[in-house]
C-alpha cells in the first residue's frame, strides 16, 4: 500500500513537471504581435516583443517615431500598403541601436515633420532591411553607422535630402542588393569615413551621385546599374581598396569617377556609355587598373586621367566617343591591349610633362584625328600598337620634352602620316610599319632630334620618310620601298640628315632626294629601280657626302646633283641605270672620286651646263652608252686619273662652246670609237698623261 501511495506521488510529480516544461516552451516559442489588431500602435507591439518575434503591421499610415528592439522582425506587409512617418520631433523614423540582430522588411518610411533626417538609422547593430522604402527624408533614406553590420536588399530610397543609402565610419560593414536609389540629393549611395562592404545589383538614378564611396575602407561595387541623369554614375575618392566589376553607368554627366591620393580602384568588366562627359575619369594623384571596360559613345572623353594620377589599363574597349578614346593630361599609364576605335579625337593622347606612358599593343582604329599622340613634354614607350585608318597621324609625338621610344608599330591607312615627331619631339623609331599613309614617317620643326632604325616605309602616297624644317635625324636600316614619292625625302634650311645602310627601292620618285638648303650624309644605301634618280641633291649649297651607296636600276640617274655646291661622291657603284650613272648638272660644284659607273644607259659621269665645276678622280666608268664621261655645254672642272673603258662610243666626251675641262692621266681604252673625243667649240686641256689605245677608231679625236 505504501509502495503505491509512492508511486502515484512520483507519477504527480513527472506530469507536473511534464505539464510545466510545456508551458515554459510555449512560453519562449517565437510569437507574432499583430498591429492594428492586437497592438494598436507599432512601438507598443516592439516594446511588449521579446527575441525572435515578429511584429507584423498591417495595412496603413502610422504616425509614430519606433525605436527598434534587439532579437525582433519587424515585418509590414507590404511598402505599397504600410507607411510609417514622423510627425513629432524624432530625428528619425526608425532607430535601431545596439542591436545584435533583428529584421525590418516590407515598411515605408516618410518625413512629415521638418525633425526627421534620416528613415532608418542604424547605430552599432547587425540587422537586416528587407523590400523597405524611405522618402522624402531631409538626409539619408537609411543611415548605417559605428561599426555596424548590415545587409540592405530589395528596398526604395527616393527623393531623400543627402542619400539613398549612407553607410559610414570605420568598422561599419554593409551589404546593399538589389536596392533603388533615385532622386536623391548627394547621391544614391555613399560608403564614406572607413566604412567597408559589397554593393551588387542596385540601381541608382537621377542622383547627384549614383554611387559615392569617400575615405571608404575596402569594398567591392558589384553589377549595379547606375544610369540616367546622375552626375556621377559612380564615385570614388579616397578609398583604400574598392573593386568596381559588372556596372552600367550610362546617360550621365560621368560614368565613373576616381579620385584622391588614398584610392586605389580596380575596374573589370563596367560598361560607361554614353555620358555627358566622361565613361571613366581617374584625378588627383589615384591608383587605377582598369580591364575589359567599355566607353563608347561618351560627350569627351573613354577614360581621362589627371594629376600625377597612375593607371593600367588592359584589354578595354573605348569606342565612338566625341573626343578622344584616352586621355592623360599630368599621370603615368601603362596601356595594353585596348581597342580605341571611332573616337572623334585621338586614340590615345598624352600630354604635358612628367606624364610617363607604356603604351603597348593597342589598337587604334578609325579614329577622327590621329591613333597616338604625345605632347608638350609627355615621355614613354610605344611598342607593338596598330593605328589604323586615322583621320590624322598613326602616331604624333609633338613639342619640346617630349621623348619617346618607338617601336614595331604598325601604321597603316592613316589619312595622314604614318608616324610625325614635330616640333622639337626627341625620339627613336625603330622597327615600325608605315604603310599607305601620305608619308611613313615624318620629321619636322627646328629642335626635333630623331634616330630611325630598322623601320618599314611603303606603299604611301608620298614619301617613304620626310624629314624638313629644320630637323636633325640618323636614319639607319631602314627599308623605305614602293612609295608614290621619294623613298627619303629631305629638304629645307636647317635639315640635317644622316643616311646609312637604307634600301630605298622602286620608288616613283627618287630614291633618295636631299632638296632646298638641307645638308646631310648618304652612306652604304642602297638605291635600286627607283623611277627617278637613285638619289638626287638640289639647290643646297651646304655640305653634302654621298658616299659607298649603290644605285642600281633606276629610271633616270643613279645618283642626280643640281644646283649644288660642297658636294663629296665617293666610292658609290651606279650601274644599270636607265640614264647617267652620275649627273652634275645647273651649276652644281664638288668632287666625284672613287665612284664605279657601269652599264649605265647614257653617260656613266655627266658634267653639264654653265657654272657646273667638278672634280672627277679615280672614277670606274665602263661600258656605259654612249661615253663613260661627258662634260657638256660649258660644264667644267678636271677629271684625272679616271678609268673609262669599253664604252659603245668613247672613254671620255667634251662637246658644246665654251666647254673646257682639263684632263689628266685618265686611261680611256677599248671605246667603240675613240678614247677621248671633242666636238668643234669645245676646248679641253687634254694633257700628255691620258692614255687612249685599243678604241675603235682613233685615241683622241677632234669633230667638227
Amino acid at each position: 500500500m505504501k509502495a503505491t501511495k509512492i508511486a502515484i506521488v512520483i507519477s504527480g510529480i513527472a506530469v507536473f513537471t511534464l505539464v510545466a516544461l510545456a508551458i515554459l516552451s510555449s512560453l519562449q516559442m517565437p510569437g507574432t504581435l499583430i498591429v492594428p489588431d492586437v497592438y494598436k500602435d507599432i512601438q507598443t507591439a516592439i516594446d511588449k516583443a521579446r527575441p525572435g518575434d515578429t511584429v507584423l503591421i498591417k495595412a496603413g499610415m502610422y504616425k509614430e517615431s519606433l525605436v527598434f528592439k534587439d532579437g525582433v522582425n519587424l515585418i509590414g506587409e507590404g511598402i505599397e500598403k504600410v507607411t510609417v512617418c514622423s510627425e513629432t520631433e524624432s530625428r528619425q523614423v526608425i532607430l535601431v541601436k545596439n542591436c545584435k540582430n533583428g529584421l525590418i522588411k516590407g515598411l515605408a518610411v516618410e518625413q512629415r515633420c521638418k525633425w526627421a533626417m534620416n528613415g532608418i538609422k542604424i547605430i552599432n547593430s547587425t540587422v537586416e532591411v528587407n523590400s523597405c522604402k524611405a522618402q522624402n527624408m531631409l538626409c539619408s533614406g537609411i543611415l548605417v553607422e559605428d561599426e555596424s553590420n548590415v545587409v540592405i536588399s530589395n528596398c526604395v530610397l527616393e527623393s531623400d535630402g543627402e542619400y539613398g543609402i549612407h553607410v559610414r565610419r570605420k568598422g561599419t560593414t554593409a551589404i546593399l542588393k538589389n536596392n533603388l536609389c533615385r532622386k536623391n540629393e548627394f547621391g544614391g549611395i555613399c560608403f564614406d569615413w572607413g566604412a567597408s562592404g559589397k554593393l551588387e545589383g542596385n540601381v541608382c538614378e537621377q542622383n547627384n551621385s549614383g554611387i559615392d564611396m569617400t575615405q571608404a575602407g575596402i569594398g567591392t561595387v558589384l553589377d549595379n546599374n547606375c544610369c540616367r541623369k546622375n552626375h556621377f554614375g559612380i564615385s570614388i575618392n579616397g578609398c583604400e581598396k574598392i573593386y568596381l566589376r559588372y556596372n552600367i553607368c550610362e546617360g550621365n554627366e560621368n560614368g565613373i569617377s576616381i579620385g584622391d591620393s588614398n584610392t586605389t580602384a580596380i575596374l573589370e568588366n563596367n560598361r560607361c556609355c554614353n555620358n555627358k562627359i566622361d565613361g571613366i575619369s581617374v584625378s588627383n594623384y589615384a591608383k587605377t587598373i582598369a580591364e575589359k571596360n567599355l566607353c563608347e559613345g561618351n560627350g569627351q572623353y573613354g577614360i581621362s586621367v589627371w594629376v600625377h594620377s597612375e593607371v593600367i589599363l588592359k584589354n578595354n574597349n573605348f569606342r565612338a566617343n566625341s573626343s578622344h578614346g584616352i586621355y592623360v593630361y599630368e599621370g603615368n599609364i601603362d596601356a595594353q591591349s585596348n581597342l580605341c576605335e571611332d573616337n572623334n579625337g585621338v586614340g590615345i593622347f598624352i600630354s604635358i610633362p612628367d606624364t610617363a606612358a607604356e603604351i603597348k599593343s593597342n589598337r587604334c582604329v578609325k579614329n577622327g584625328n590621329h591613333g597616338i599622340s604625345l605632347d608638350k613634354g609627355a615621355c614613354g614607350l610605344l611598342e607593338n600598337n596598330v593605328c589604323e585608318e586615322n583621320g590624322g597621324d598613326g602616331i604624333l609625338l609633338i613639342d619640346p620634352g617630349t621623348e619617346a621610344d618607338v617601336k614595331q608599330n604598325h601604321c597603316i591607312k592613316n589619312k595622314k602620316n604614318g608616324i610625325d615627331f614635330y616640333n622639337g619631339a626627341k625620339c627613336t623609331a625603330e622597327k615600325n610599319i608605315c604603310e599607305q599613309n601620305t608619308d611613313g614617317i615624318v620629321a619636322s620643326g627646328k629642335g626635333t632630334k630623331l634616330t630611325l632604325k630598322h623601320n618599314r616605309c611603303q606603299l604611301n602616297q608620298k614619301s617613304g620618310m620626310c624629314f624638313w624644317k629644320g630637323v636633325e635625324v640618323t636614319a639607319s636600316a631602314n627599308i623605305c620601298e614602293r612609295n608614290k614619292g621619294a623613298g627619303i625625302y629631305v629638304t629645307e634650311s636647317g635639315t640635317i640628315a644622316e643616311l646609312r645602310k637604307n634600301s630605298c627601292r622602286e620608288n616613283e620618285k627618287y630614291g633618295i632626294c636631299f632638296y632646298n638648303g638641307c645638308t646631310g650624309i648618304a652612306e652604304e644605301n642602297v638605291c635600286q629601280e627607283n623611277e627617278f634618280a637613285g638619289i638626287y641633291v638640289g639647290k643646297t649649297n651646304e655640305t653634302m657626302t654621298i658616299e659607298n651607296n649603290q644605285c642600281i636600276k633606276n629610271w633616270q640617274d643613279g645618283i642626280s646633283f643640281g644646283e649644288s655646291s660642297k658636294i663629296t661622291a665617293k666610292s658609290n657603284t651606279c650601274s644599270d641605270n636607265d640614264q647617267w650613272g652620275i649627273k652634275f648638272i645647273d651649276g652644281s660644284r664638288g668632287i666625284a672620286e672613287n665612284n664605279i659607273c657601269l652599264r649605265n644607259g647614257w653617260e656613266g659621269i655627266l658634267v653639264q651646263g654653265k657654272g657646273t665645276l667638278v672634280s672627277l678622280n679615280n672614277n670606274q666608268c665602263i661600258e656605259n652608252y654612249p661615253s663613260g664621261i661627258l662634260f657638256s655645254q660649258e660644264g667644267g672642272g678636271k677629271a684625272e686619273s679616271n678609268i673609262c673603258e669599253n664604252n659603245p662610243w668613247s672613254g671620255i666626251a667634251v662637246r658644246g662652246e665654251g666647254t673646257t675641262p682639263t684632263l689628266i692621266n685618265n686611261k680611256c681604252n677599248n671605246n667603240g670609237v675613240c678614247g677621248i673625243i671633242y666636238w668643234a667649240g669645245a676646248e679641253p686641256n687634254i694633257a700628255e698623261d691620258n692614255v687612249a689605245i685599243g678604241n675603235g677608231k682613233k685615241g683622241i679625236m677632234r669633230r667638227d
